[in-house]
């Protein structure tokens, strides 16, 4: 459905599982847009290239810096939840 990455099947929700527009309407988590960054040649530095149909979408250098600072705010303590007695 619509209510998903295409990426990492994950429902879309708060922090890196925020939905992330790009150009061509394709919708993708912040977390994988990241990751998708993180993973591009650098002949394509500045740009997402959609996974779904390929077009590509220019990031500007000050988006990928608050889509950083964002992930690092949202990767908080990350462990199993304490068991309840």
């Amino acid at each position: 459905g619509e209510e998903e990455c295409p990426i990492c099947t994950e429902p879309y929700g708060p922090g890196e599982h925020r939905l992330a527009l790009l150009n061509c309407g394709h919708g993708l988590c912040v977390g994988c847009l990241h990751q998708l960054l993180g993973t591009a040649p650098s002949a394509s530095l500045g740009q997402v290239c959609c996974p779904l149909c390929r077009q590509k979408t220019p990031m500007l250098e000050w988006e990928i810096c608050r889509l950083q600072e964002e992930l690092l705010q949202a990767d908080g303590p990350q462990g199993p939840p304490p068991p309840t007695p």
